[in-house]
This record gives C-alpha cells, structure tokens and sequence, in this order.
C-alpha cells in the first residue's frame, strides 16, 4: 500500500519536459516517496510558484515546496538565471535546490554548486538510477522537510 502523500512535504519539479517529468513523479510513487511532487515548466513559472502569484496565489492548493528539482534547460527562464533569480531572494535560502540535467560538463556542474545547488543528477534512462534517486529524495522528505519548512516558517515570520 503506497503512503498518502504528506500536504507540507512538497517537491517541487521544475522541468519543461513531460516525459520527463512523468518519469520523475512514476519513480517517486515507486519508491513511496511520502510527499508530494508539483511540476511547473520553465523557471518563469517557478518564481511565480515560489511568489504564491498568479495561478499559484492559493497556498492549500500550491503549498510552498521543501525541495526543488531544477532542470537547467528550459525556456522562458533556464535554470542558471532561476538560480541566479533565487540567490538574490533571501526568503528562499534555505531551500534545498536538487539539478537533475542532462548538462554534464564539469563547468556546468561548477557554477550550478556556486549558485547554491545541494545535488547535482545527470538526467539517465538508466530505472536503476533513476530508483536510487528517488529513494534519496524519499530519505530527504522524511527526514528533513519537516525542519526546513519550520524554518522557513520562522524566517517569514521575523
């Protein structure tokens, strides 16, 4: 039986890409990963996401995430100038940002750790991978969601 998704345990997916996408959130339900996974598709959208504007003004149905998935290619807004966009916004700090890419060079790689990124994840087709991933940002959840978003919480609130 698969554990109902926990409402303050969010991951936010940012990827233009259904497939994609629909792969990311097919591992996480794999895995029984006990939060939830929205997906919004170019970083324009995930300022938005984060800002509670426009179609994501309603916190009970967009809640804020505890976790985010960022590809970095994207249209609109790619995922450098959202992390660029991100570090100039304190109120997010503590926001864990995880990459999952198909960029694999190592100044890629380089830059996005400088602009805050906790994980980087080359995209694969590889389930196998893909599992491991998923448990991993399972374990993340679980174990400290709960924590980041009391702080972010607390920071708000100051």
């Amino acid at each position: 039986m698969a554990e109902r998704p926990t409402p303050n345990l969010t991951a936010l997916l940012v990827e233009d890409d259904e497939n994609a996408a629909e792969l990311f959130k097919h591992v996480l339900r794999r895995v029984r990963c006990p939060g939830e996974c929205r997906v919004v598709h170019d970083g324009e959208a995930a300022v938005s996401y984060l800002l509670g504007r426009g179609e994501y003004a309603d916190r009970e149905r967009h809640p804020l995430p505890c976790l985010l998935v960022l590809d970095l290619l994207m249209p609109r807004m790619n995922g450098f100038e959202f992390l660029e966009w991100l570090k100039k916004h304190r109120e997010f700090g503590r926001l864990p940002i995880f990459v999952y890419s198909i960029c694999d060079g190592e100044e890629d790689i380089r830059r996005a750790k400088g602009l805050g990124v906790k994980v980087y994840w080359i995209k694969t087709g590889d389930l196998r991978r893909l599992t491991t991933m998923g448990r991993r940002i399972a374990t993340y959840l679980r174990q400290f969601c709960s924590r980041v978003r009391r702080e972010m919480a607390a920071d708000e609130a100051r």
